[in-house]
């Protein structure tokens, strides 16, 4: 049953949220702007600097990319009006608009998004020395020697103000996927940047009092309009709460002050879903409910570079192999999800991706017997148990508890480390844990990004390759992969290089994700995609709506 709503603490806090707010809001209009809950840690806005769903979904709203993805995963122009290829596809040129505006909330001078701030923005992504979680996307592609120079031969030219050249070592045929991930949107040119710098969005930032809110307006001056000539966003604001309780956010969310809830948990899920993932009857004219793929997998990864128990290289393996075999996820996603997901059979890449879908089984691997034997090669047996420690975040418990009862039955014991998701990160990236729980959400719809958490080269702390595997085999196919023009050959090196994930077993796939996205009915146009971006461009709040701020 959901609690019942009087007037407790937690509304308390929203009015005292409301009114602060309420500073930075034409309360004639107030009713169109957006109100959602973020219960993850946002550290920064920064589009070079984001880590992680919650700081990727505000970023958004403030930055815009020179292509971006529509809800159909389909490329299309934003920033770039146009663009060309050279001949041996190593020269991209991109012809900007010149019509997008950096946020000024003086609304004085206008600065027009301007090639250079293009460059600028690359280069901050591209320059090791940042650190940018994104550095790994140009790790292959660009010549990094020659990134600030000033000439023809940099990686990164702006000819004149609406004409930017990208220059490659070698041809890439996902550089435009690439280019409209989060890390590439577009930053106003500046000698430091202190805070958030300043953006081309459809809303722009007024406000961010950390842990507490973050206030965006209506960008008065986005170029962007509907089919109707209507210009967008429709929206007159977005207003994030940062109240880490999930349940509170939950409960502020039925009674109707917050317009959108993503995502279920173990509080909500049998709340608002039969044991089948079906919304409950109860709730089908009082909330929108979106169920749909996801292009995320969450699993359990090893660390390859730790000399665990002493084991061997090889004897390594058979353990990682034996614990696959001995994880039901049939029973993880029935259990801990209510069926939203699918067991993660199938290797490391979700389904969502067509082509690629279309050449895959899922079949269960469970085999507990099999992994009995492995582990008695391995010495380990009722008498002499095999300890392990599997680090994960809180909201993860489940999943550790469900694992450990399903690991005892061949002879391990797991104990469970519960670290704050900062703290996990710091520990998985200098390799000083071996187990852990993780999760990887598509940064573009095409399998080359999964397995770029696989590829030598991107071993952390340079790129996603946080259990530092290495073979020369799968190194091979990957960027054999980044030059092949035609789908099936790609497919090809794919599904080899799935059968290497598989035999090595670097990480354990559990399920494959799917996203739930709960609004108000009062919401329109916020429609889901496979990889769960939050386009509020084109969002509707009908009139009647109660959320004010």
């Amino acid at each position: 049953m959901i609690p019942s709503l009087k007037f407790n603490l937690f509304n308390l806090l929203n009015i005292f949220v409301w009114i602060t707010g309420c500073n930075y809001v034409d309360k004639s209009s107030n009713v169109n702007f957006f109100r959602y809950n973020e219960d993850a840690n946002i550290s920064t806005l920064d589009p070079a600097f984001v880590r992680n769903q919650a700081e990727i979904w505000a970023s958004s709203q403030l930055f815009d990319p020179l292509l971006e993805f529509d809800d159909s995963l389909n490329l299309i122009p934003c920033v770039a009006k146009k663009w060309r290829i050279s001949e041996n596809k190593k020269k991209i040129t991109f012809i900007l608009h010149s019509n997008f505006y950096f946020s000024n909330p003086s609304n004085q001078k206008l600065n027009n998004v301007k090639a250079k701030d293009v460059v600028f923005s690359l280069q901050r992504v591209a320059d090791f020395n940042n650190g940018s979680p994104g550095s790994w996307i140009f790790s292959n592609c660009i010549n990094h020697d020659l990134l600030y120079q000033k000439d023809s031969l940099s990686p990164f030219v702006a000819l004149n103000d609406t004409t930017f050249i990208i220059n490659l070592t070698e041809q890439n045929e996902q550089i435009f996927m690439l280019l409209a991930m989060p890390y590439c949107r577009i930053v106003m040119e500046q000698k430091s940047i202190k805070g958030v710098p300043k953006g081309s969005g459809p809303f722009n930032l007024v406000d961010w009092k950390s842990d507490n809110y973050i206030l965006m307006h209506k960008n008065k001056f986005y170029p962007q309009y509907d089919k109707n000539k209507i210009q967008l966003p429709y929206l007159d604001g977005v207003y994030i709460e940062l109240n880490k309780n999930k349940q509170n956010a939950f409960m502020g969310f039925m009674n109707q002050s917050l317009d959108f809830y993503n995502g279920v948990n173990l509080t909500t899920k049998d709340e608002l879903f039969d044991k089948k993932g079906k919304l409950k009857t109860k709730y089908v004219e009082k909330i929108n409910c979106d169920v749909s793929p996801f292009l995320n997998v969450e699993f359990i990864a090893f660390n390859l570079d730790s000399n665990f128990m002493d084991l061997d290289p090889e004897k390594q393996k058979i353990l990682r192999k034996s614990l696959d075999l001995a994880t039901n996820k049939e029973n993880i996603v029935s259990f801990l999800k209510n069926g939203i997901g699918i067991p993660a059979y199938s290797g490391f890449v979700p389904f969502g991706i067509t082509l690629y879908d279309q050449k895959r089984t899922n079949n269960s691997t469970v085999d507990i017997n099999t992994a009995k034997e492995n582990m008695k090669f391995l010495g380990f047996n009722e008498k002499n148990r095999l300890v392990m420690h599997l680090h994960t975040v809180s909201d993860y418990a489940d999943i550790a508890v469900l694992l450990k009862n399903q690991w005892q039955n061949i002879f391990v014991d797991l104990i469970i480390e519960i670290q704050p998701g900062s703290h996990l990160r710091k520990l998985r990236n200098n390799g000083s844990i071996f187990l852990y729980r993780g999760s990887w959400i598509a940064d573009y719809p095409d399998p080359e990004n999964f397995f770029a958490c696989f590829y030598g080269p991107n071993k952390s702390p340079v790129g996603p390759n946080y259990t530092h595997f290495s073979n020369s085999t799968f190194d091979s196919l990957y960027l054999d992969c980044k030059k092949q023009i035609h789908y099936n050959d790609k497919l090809a090196n794919y599904l080899k290089m799935d059968y290497i994930l598989k035999e090595e077993v670097p990480i354990i796939s559990l399920f494959y994700d799917k996203s739930v996205r709960l609004s108000q009915k009062q919401v329109v146009g916020l429609n889901p995609n496979p990889m769960n971006f939050l386009n509020l461009k084109t969002v509707r709040k009908t009139i009647n709506s109660k959320n004010q701020i």
